[in-house]
């Protein structure tokens, strides 16, 4: 054993712990060393006293391990509130979990606040608005961080004001706040004895990982031991001497700085001979499932099933590892080992010793993660494991690898760029890692470790010519992260995590040196990453770090100025070209020179993390000079963007289809948006510049290289055209390398460059082209404000296009990618496949759009702006290949006339977008940009109709709908209406102001939105100016003012051109000769557009007469005089109205000009009214279009008309006749029950087969019958439940009962009948039984194998159906006053003919419930099934009416037609049997006397009693007397029935008097103390204290003034009691009768059971009860006594028989309405313990809880209680649930959905929650809070599981079908 003495610090407390405990770590063990690190924490330990523990007797024996261990001694106390003075919020939120962004507060939208902390009422006026998290690694919160804030006081704004203690400002940097300044001497901010002990125990802790990780690189140790054993099997095997050890202490002396190593011998102990060895299985490694791997290990090992179950269950747990088996002998473990690996199974072989560290560490880690996450660890604390993790590492291991054959220390080195190496070319110029010169005078422990720290950081770069650059010898913060993770399982992994976050929570100086030392590891964990991360752990780890650096203004300018970005570029691009299995540990790769895309494909997707880390770096940094000035940066930033140049090239195929579809490209448009997003974020940066002339040299000097560089790339790309139609001039622009030809279009010639598209290889990125365009945006942009004139005018690029051959030259690869896109959307691409439309459709809908799509409009704008307007259209023509058109010659462009035309088509839509669209040329800031954006993006969404929100979010790209403030600008542009009903979306509609802003020609619409678009405003304008359709036209706005002042006042220069009027003039002479309608709209808009923005310029062409190509037209030369042609064609109607306009805004703006003379000059006949009315035009369009319409509907009409005579002639010649055609309409007899005059009509359906009529047929409904819940009941043994029952009369009492649940208890549950509404003719739905039958047996479908042939679906409705009904007749009109107050003596039957077909239909349908019952032939009669299905149904019925009270006036008319159908037949079924006396019935009754009733019957249902009363097969009392006697009778068996069930109740549980909480006796019963109520409670109490007697026979005084006491709980039990019993005979009355005047009219009592007893002609309840009292008590008392008394049986030891009875009735109904359990109002709110949701996050579970009652469960979680065979949803539904039914119900937390089972088989269903905009969002796809709707889960609860629609929902949805199967593993 150890000697006590030698031990005196944690550190070698926790070195020698394996050897103390023999290896072997429980929980005890676990609680010991717990209480160790408390005590070194927080006082002086004793040491001897502490060994003493582990090496005494009590220890061994087990004593102290039987008082130590407890359970969940480990959780968290903290309270709900959350507390984090004097740092940020700690709370890292994860999906589901709601936060908050305020746009007011925080300096960019990046900055969540959770929900703890965000307090509406200090944000009030604020812009700010909540959503869900949705990503996986979750959201940090940022309260109490002032350098995010726009001013720190901001940040105190915290719903828990002892959190809002705003700390001075010790630093003079700008807005940032520190919460200590780092003096040691201050005990408040720092804890020497902590510093010590968190040393020692992070040492060991990174010692034991380094140990494990080297492990892994050299000679695997059981193959060492193996070869050894087999040598010499008596040798004794120890460790190889390359294998590091940490069993020896190391003492640490700090004054002298020496290491003396002192080996176990020194201290007494000996290394045993004997090793332990364990075979495991690592959860990682279990790749396989389950039960293939229980069933593995128990045949490997031997064992029973059982215990192979107890491994996987472990591993299901989240363990990191398992033993299977352990043992002495080595070769038998290797034997199993190998065995395991021959049947697929890794395992492991490992020392006993081994997996104690592990399990230690493990424990470590969850100490820590306490101290980090209890809200009452001081400060100090905190900041002093901080600055432990800062300090060095300080090895505990030895090796002999520094010095051949002795053991040495050793510390191993973390290698800053992964697996990668600097090739020895770059040793000089590679941007290395540099010290941070970090000091902190002020701490001279933190001012040590800085310095420290940055000479380790210094000696990573030598002077040696060999070795260059080397591994650093880091920090125990970067080591946790580089080492600890990889041994830990999945939750110590996140706990690890959770506490480094914590170190970054406290805002001071420090927090900078915590990053900075991040960021160095920055690659090493980048690299390590996509080497190998198969649980995501990593990715997750850098998400959640670069919330708390990159995000952080500080940080980012640290990243920038230490060369960061040129590193984690050039190592990005390198990481690119491998996969993970290219990654090996220690295989060296060097670093690539250059930055090159890998030639194929990327081979890896985890690189872009680093790509999104520095798109926010560059966003978030504020030295915006600093980077742009950076040449190396802006070098880096080209190169990387301009790899993208090539790729992907694009080759249209003329000949013949591709022969398969390749998506390689993929991966490209996966990083591309990225790299974008990046490039676009550095060049924004130019926005922020206020000096006017560092403002323009940057922006002239970043101009200049994107200028250079698209030439450069345009010169490589561009090919000349291998036989020109015109030889290449020569020309070559500075020697760039590009061919040009000279193109002659429209009588003007330019050099263009030799490239045509849709002939030439091209791609859709111009990178370079994208770079300049962000340039000259930003260039005159401010970020968050416009810029001063002073700085808008600083930058000129007229400077640098002097040549206006470049500006034509920089839109040139925009242009060519614009018309490819035209020729793609016209289908000249046709035979390329899916790929280049998938791609077409990711560069203009997606994320890139903004960025590609966009920038290449922006710059074709530019060009027209800045170049030769002539050149320009030459230019613009040339590449859309319409040379021919232009000049006058409408073929010979394209293959055939309709290309041509759709490729005109899209010219002229360019050309009107690029007029119209100046959205990035007017722009003033970012702000300005994006605001435009959004509005631009929600109108045209909502331009054509009403959206609901997920329709708007599939229209508008993500990279708008996915910020924050989207649903800001949606509310502000668009009405909202919520759903109206259960199944409703709320819809968003377009606010009228906002219509005039819908633009038909949005760049960002189809072509079919364009169409509804332009419809939407003509008739909106039609309604608004009250003229006709044709007369309307779509507005063209003025923007040409808007471009005053910007570098685009030059945008409708072509528009003055000849150039543009030859080639409308010439488009326009085309299409009036070839009478093209539908391209002439698009024409006519863009001449408007000029007519508007350029009015002066473009009459130089509108009113022109240009050459004519032919001479023997002599009129219609111009432009004008072609406009006014179209006025003449009945065929161009569609633009009337606007060509009217034109002329008419013509008239009105250029007094100057006499239109109508022109129009007189070059037309033949001008007639002027054309130009101002239409009443000479003919009908339009649309007119002839309905007349059309109507004819075609009279043809259809006609037609079916003819089909249905054929169809009725099939019929009647392919029917068979029957023996007989019997009538089968009941004659009715002259019973007076009949009223023919009223009552209730069936519906009139139609069969769902044949739908025709068949008056000899008999009509059914199809029906389903299932086991549901009836009622539920009084669990008196809960007495919260029972206080459940007075919680609506004693409010104050509420907050006692908050936790009490709220879902059913003791469930009832009954066949219960649903029919569905629809129904066939007996004969057809044979005839259809037999057809299915015959297809089953012919075919390999599955059937529903639990119902076999008997189960069909409704052909309308697909409901489930296993049943019919009959309809015997049209209505029901039974009078039930008249029923009342008829005598029970003079009886008559029915003297109904009921036909033979009828009857035995009824028969026939009577058989089928009873065969479905599965009810014994003897016990049960049909009439007997019936009832019970009616009484049964009703009760099921009744329980979907009650709403907060029982029972309200007219509730019968709540009930839906289809239950009220259902209840109806039933009854008709019943008269059927009882008129043709199936069963054998006569006409004698069955007499139900109080001494048969409390004899033989006091357990029978009394509602089916009184339904058996309906049917007069029964009555209560003999003589003379009337039905309503009857009735009156039956209540009074069901007073003495509730009676005799409470005592026996209450008698239980001793009247709650040894209950020590809230007892239902406390709380107040707050009923009107009228005389009758006082009256009604002493009568209750007198008639229970006698049933009281019946069990207590001796009553004492004290016990009859306690019941005294509970008069009115007693009263309000009974009365309730009654009222329930009654509203359940109210409905089967209402399916036995359908007249009533008591129903009709309704009650005035105040009570409901007042009213109910009204309907029934009985007295009132005070009556009841003393009718009761005076005259039956006694007797009752009398015979009930008898009954208990065992005497009468003969002996005593026999139960009585009324005990026995009264046993089943397990409890009084509840009459409180059914409810599931109590659901929060946000979902956000089943997640409240940040422990248990960062255990969910670890193990990736999805949770989901039972809403019958409350139990939490696993998603897809196999139960290893059932051997993996079904999931733990299963599982609990079948075994577990509390509450009783046929159906499973959960709600899958992150998936927001409810999950149905039934049987074997399930369906996912809306849950009740809905988000702002009406709509459930299953799986939260667009992260808005989701909140309860109530009505919806009432819904859910009445009508889906309690109205029986399970079973329809799930097979609804699974059609049908049992080969669906796998739902029982959710």
């Amino acid at each position: 054993m150890e000697d006590p003495r030698l031990i005196d610090n944690l550190r070698d407390f926790l070195v020698h712990l394996p050897k103390l405990l023999d290896c072997e770590y429980n929980e005890a063990v676990s609680f010991y060393v717990w209480k160790v690190l408390n005590t070194c924490l927080y006082s002086k330990p004793n040491w001897s006293y502490l060994i003493n523990v582990l090496t005494s007797v009590n220890w061994y024996n087990g004593t102290y391990s039987n008082a130590l261990t407890m359970g969940n001694w480990k959780n968290l106390d903290n309270s709900s509130e959350n507390l984090h003075i004097g740092s940020c919020c700690n709370r890292q939120c994860y999906p589901t979990q709601t936060v908050y962004y305020c746009l007011t507060c925080t300096i960019n939208p990046l900055y969540e606040i959770c929900e703890l902390c965000f307090d509406e009422d200090k944000h009030v006026g604020h812009t700010y608005i909540s959503k869900s998290v949705i990503r996986p690694e979750g959201k940090v919160c940022h309260c109490g961080n002032p350098n995010v804030f726009k001013k720190p006081e901001f940040a105190f704004n915290c719903k828990n004001e002892q959190n809002n203690n705003i700390p001075n400002n010790d630093d003079d940097d700008n807005n940032t706040n520190f919460f200590f300044n780092g003096n040691t001497n201050d005990n408040d901010d720092f804890n020497e004895d902590a510093f010590k002990n968190f040393n020692q125990v992070l040492d060991h802790i990174i010692d034991i990982s380094v140990y494990f990780k080297n492990l892994r690189h050299v000679t695997p140790l059981a193959e060492t031991l193996e070869n050894s054993a087999q040598k010499n099997k008596e040798s004794h095997v120890d460790r190889d001497s390359n294998i590091f050890r940490n069993t020896s202490k190391t003492i640490i002396d700090d004054s002298k700085g020496t290491y003396s190593t002192v080996q176990n011998k020194e201290i007494g102990y000996e290394m045993p001979h004997d090793e332990v060895w364990t075979l495991q299985i690592d959860e990682e490694d279990t790749n396989i499932n389950y039960i293939d791997l229980m069933e593995k290990i128990s045949k490997i090992i031997k064992k029973p099933i059982e215990y192979a179950i107890s491994i996987t269950k472990e591993l299901e747990q989240g363990a990191r590892s398992v033993t299977i088996v352990h043992s002495k002998d080595f070769l038998k473990l290797k034997r199993i080992h190998k065995e395991f690996e021959s049947e697929g199974v890794t395992s492991h072989l490992r020392k006993m010793n081994d997996i104690f560290k592990q399990d230690l560490v493990e424990d470590l880690i969850h100490w820590l993660f306490n101290i980090c996450l209890k809200n009452n660890t001081p400060l100090s604390i905190k900041n002093s494991l901080r600055i432990s993790m800062l300090d060095s590492w300080n090895s505990n291991l030895v090796s002999n690898q520094s010095t051949k054959g002795n053991m040495g220390p050793y510390l191993q080195s973390i290698n800053l760029l992964g697996g990668f190496l600097v090739s020895y070319e770059e040793k000089e110029t590679f941007p290395w890692f540099k010290p941070w010169s970090f000091s902190d005078e002020s701490n001279p422990q933190l001012h040590r470790i800085m310095l420290n720290y940055d000479r380790k950081l210094a000696d990573t770069s030598s002077s040696s010519a060999a070795n260059r650059f080397k591994g650093l010898h880091g920090s125990r913060f970067q080591y946790l992260i580089i080492n600890t993770a990889e041994i830990l399982s999945a939750l110590g992994r996140n706990r690890l995590l959770k506490c480094i976050c914590t170190m970054f929570t406290i805002v001071d100086k420090t927090k900078n040196f915590l990053a900075a030392q991040y960021l160095d590891i920055y690659l090493a964990v980048l690299y390590s990453t996509v080497a190998s991360d198969s649980s995501g752990f990593k990715v997750s780890l850098m998400s959640i770090l670069a919330q708390y650096t990159f995000q952080d203004p500080k940080v980012s300018n640290m990243a920038i100025r230490s060369q960061f970005i040129e590193r984690i570029i050039r190592f990005a691009f390198t990481l690119m070209s491998f996969t993970s299995e290219d990654l090996l540990d220690y295989f060296p790769i060097v670093l690539s020179r250059h930055i090159r895309l890998p030639p194929e494909t990327i081979k890896n997707r985890k690189t872009i993390i680093c790509f999104k880390d520095l798109c926010v770096l560059m966003s978030t940094n504020t030295i915006s000079e600093e980077l742009l000035e950076n040449d190396t940066i802006v070098n880096m930033i080209i190169e990387c963007i301009s790899q993208f140049n090539n790729i992907l090239p694009l080759k249209r195929e003329t000949s013949e289809h591709v022969e398969f579809e390749n998506f390689d490209f993929s991966c490209f448009y996966f990083y591309f948006p990225s790299i974008l997003i990046m490039t676009d974020s550095y060049i924004r940066t130019l926005s922020m510049i206020t000096d006017g002339e560092k403002r323009k040299k940057l922006s002239m000097k970043l101009a200049n290289i994107g200028l250079v560089k698209e030439l450069e790339l345009l010169s490589q790309s561009r090919k000349p055209l291998t036989s020109p139609s015109i030889p290449a001039t020569g020309k070559n622009l500075e020697n760039s390398g590009l061919a040009f030809i000279k193109e002659n279009i429209c009588n003007h010639s330019a050099d263009v460059v030799s490239f045509k598209v849709g002939a030439d290889i091209q791609n859709f990125f111009n990178p370079m082209s994208y770079f300049f365009k962000f340039v000259v945006q930003w260039s005159k942009c401010g970020r968050y404000s416009p810029l001063s004139d002073n700085l808008k005018n600083s930058v000129d690029f007229n400077e640098i296009f002097s040549d206006k051959q470049k500006c034509l030259l920089i839109s040139e690869s925009a242009l060519s990618t614009l018309v490819l896109i035209g020729q793609i959307n016209v289908g000249f691409w046709v035979r390329n496949g899916a790929p280049i439309l998938h791609q077409l459709r990711m560069y203009t809908k997606y994320n890139m759009r903004e960025f590609t799509f966009f920038s290449d409009v922006h710059n074709v704008q530019f060009s027209m702006s800045m170049a030769d307007p002539n050149d320009f259209m030459v230019s613009f023509l040339g590449r859309w290949g319409l040379k021919n058109w232009a000049n006058g010659v409408p073929m010979g462009d394209y293959p055939d006339k309709e290309t041509t035309v759709s490729i005109v088509g899209q010219c002229i839509l360019l050309l009107i977008q690029l007029l119209t669209d100046v959205r990035s040329l007017i722009m003033s800031s970012s702000i300005d940009g994006f605001e435009r954006s959004m509005k631009t993006e929600i109108i045209h969404a909502l331009c054509f109709q009403s959206c609901t929100y997920t329709q708007i979010m599939a229209s508008i790209p993500e990279y708008i709908t996915k910020h924050v403030s989207f649903d800001l600008y949606l509310d502000m542009y668009s009405d909202f209406s919520p759903p109206s009903g259960l199944t409703d979306f709320g819809l968003y509609s377009l606010k009228p102001e906002f219509i005039k802003d819908i633009d038909p020609y949005y760049i960002g619409l189809s072509s079919s939105k364009r169409y509804e678009a332009e419809k939407c405003i003509r008739n909106y304008t039609e309604k608004e100016l009250n003229i006709s359709y044709d007369s309307t036209f779509i507005p063209v706005k003025k923007i040409s003012h808007l471009l005053k002042d910007t570098p685009y006042t030059q945008l409708y220069a072509i528009t003055s051109t000849d150039t543009f009027g030859i080639f409308l003039k010439n488009t326009l002479d085309h299409i009036i000769k070839m009478e093209h309608d539908n391209l002439l709209p698009m024409v006519v808009h863009l001449i408007h557009t000029c007519v508007v923005n350029n009015i002066g310029g473009f009459m130089k062409i509108f009113w022109r007469e240009y050459d004519v190509i032919h001479p023997e037209y002599c009129h219609y030369h111009s432009i004008g005089s072609n406009l006014y042609s179209c006025l003449l064609n009945d065929n161009f109607v569609s633009v009337h109205g606007k060509i009217r306009e034109i002329f008419r805004f013509l008239m009105e703006n250029t007094p100057h000009i006499n239109v109508l003379d022109y129009l007189k000059e070059q037309t033949p006949s001008f007639n002027v009214n054309i130009l101002f009315s239409s009443d000479n035009t003919k009908a339009t369009k649309d007119e002839e279009f309905e007349k059309k319409k109507q004819l075609a509907k009279l043809r259809k009409e006609k037609l079916l008309r003819k089909l249905a005579k054929q169809q009725m002639k099939f019929i009647e010649n392919n029917s068979i006749s029957s023996p007989e055609k019997p009538d089968l309409q009941s004659k009715m007899s002259d019973d007076n029950l009949y009223d023919l005059n009223s009552g209730w009509q069936f519906p009139e359906d139609s069969c769902v087969f044949c739908k025709m009529n068949k008056d000899d047929d008999i009509f059914v409904y199809f029906s389903y019958l299932e086991v549901n819940i009836c009622d539920h009941g009084i669990n008196f043994g809960n007495p919260s439940a029972v206080c459940r029952l007075f919680l609506g009369h004693d409010k104050a009492k509420l907050n006692e009962l908050r936790n009490v649940n709220e879902g059913m208890e003791m469930t009832k549950q009954e066949e219960v009948l649903r029919a569905c509404g629809h129904g066939a003719h007996i004969t057809c739905l044979s005839n259809h039984m037999k057809s299915i039958s015959a297809a089953h047996n012919q075919t390999t479908k599955n059937i529903p194998v639990s119902f076999g042939f008997g189960l069909m679906c409704c052909p309308l409705c697909n409901g489930l159906c296993n049943s019919f009904l009959p309809k015997f007749s049209d209505c029901n009109n039974k009078d039930f006053s008249k029923f009342l107050s008829s005598n029970v003596l003079s009886r008559k039957h029915s003297k109904n003919i009921w036909k033979p077909m009828a009857a035995a239909t009824g028969m026939r349908s009577a058989c089928i419930f009873k065969d479905l019952l599965k009810v014994s032939s003897v016990n049960k009669k049909l009439i007997d099934i019936v009832d019970k299905l009616l009484t049964s149904t009703s009760s099921n019925i009744e329980m979907t009416l009650r709403d907060g009270e029982i029972c309200q006036n007219k509730f019968l008319e709540k009930i839906s037609n289809q239950k009220l159908l259902t209840i109806r037949l039933l009854t008709g079924l019943k008269y059927s049997l009882i008129d043709n006396k199936y069963d054998h019935l006569s006409n004698s009754v069955e007499v139900f006397t109080w001494q048969n009733f409390i004899q033989h019957s006091i357990d029978i249902d009394l509602l089916y009693v009184g339904s058996q009363i309906y049917g007069r097969t029964i009555l209560l009392v003999e003589g003379r007397s009337s039905y309503c006697d009857q009735i009156f009778q039956l209540v009074k068996r069901k007073l003495h029935q509730c009676l005799l069930v409470l005592s026996r109740d209450l008698v239980k549980v001793n009247f709650y008097d040894n209950y020590l909480h809230l007892k239902p006796w406390d709380l107040e019963i707050t009923q009107d103390k009228n005389r009758n109520l006082n009256n009604e409670g002493y009568l209750c109490l007198e008639i229970f204290k006698e049933y009281i007697s019946l069990f207590i026979p001796k009553l004492s005084t004290v016990e009859i003034e306690r019941y005294n006491s509970l008069k009115f709980h007693i009263h309000y039990i009974i009365l309730k009691q009654i009222q329930l019993f009654l509203a359940k005979l109210s409905i089967v009355s209402f399916a036995h009768f359908a007249i009533d005047k008591a129903w009709e009219t309704g009650g005035i009592s105040s009570r409901d059971l007042d009213h109910l007893l009204s309907s029934f002609h009985l007295p009132n309840f005070y009556d009841i009860l003393k009718n009761y009292y005076e005259r039956d008590l006694s007797m009752v008392i009398e015979l009930s006594q008898n009954e208990f008394s065992p005497i009468r049986y003969g002996r005593e030891e026999n139960e009585p028989n009324m005990i026995k009875r009264l046993s089943n009735i397990q409890c009084l109904d509840s009459f409180l309405p059914p409810s599931l359990i109590k659901l929060p109002n946000c979902l956000s709110e089943f997640f409240v313990n940040d422990e248990e949701q960062l255990a969910h996050k670890a193990l990736k579970e999805d949770v989901a809880y039972c809403i019958f009652c409350g139990t939490k469960v696993h998603v897809q979680k196999l139960s290893s209680l059932h051997r993996y065979l079904q999931g733990e949803c299963t599982n609990h539904s079948r075994n577990q649930c509390k509450v009783i039914s046929s159906f499973g119900a959960f709600i899958l937390v992150k998936s927001n959905t409810i999950y149905l089972s039934y049987g074997n088989r399930g369906s996912f269903y809306p849950a009740p929650y809905l988000n702002r905009h009406g709509e459930p969002d299953e799986d939260l796809k667009y992260n808005a809070p989701v909140y309860l709707n109530t009505n919806r889960y009432r819904h859910l609860v009445n009508e889906i599981i309690l109205g029986n629609s399970v079973p329809h929902i799930v097979f609804r949805l699974t059609d049908g079908n049992s080969d669906l199967g796998g739902w029982e593993t959710i």
